[in-house]
């Protein structure tokens, strides 16, 4: 399952009631009605929009944290595990 490729940015309809977060000019990634609770709704909307951001950021430290598990030192089951959390959150990420 692939994503629409980021960057991805969001606005707001005039109305106040919708956000609309969008790939570039015209490819519409996601609409999210606004509720009571407008500073969560807010949080949940800035997130969505750096979903893309985020994974590609996540995949280079997967990246690292996995090359830096394959040293031995006090530091390397906590490097192997938080790969392992990247990784999975990852999956999650991709519909895997």
């Amino acid at each position: 399952m692939n994503h629409t490729p980021g960057p991805w940015h969001r606005n707001i309809r005039a109305d106040g009631r919708y956000t609309t977060i969008w790939q570039g000019r015209n490819k519409h990634v996601a609409h999210a009605q606004r509720l009571d609770n407008d500073n969560e709704t807010e949080a949940n909307i800035s997130l969505i929009a750096a979903a893309p951001d985020l994974l590609a950021a996540l995949e280079d430290a997967e990246f690292l944290l996995r090359k830096a598990g394959q040293i031995a030192g006090p530091m390397q089951e906590s490097f192997n595990r938080s790969a392992e959390d990247a990784r999975a959150a990852i999956a999650k990420a991709k519909g895997e």
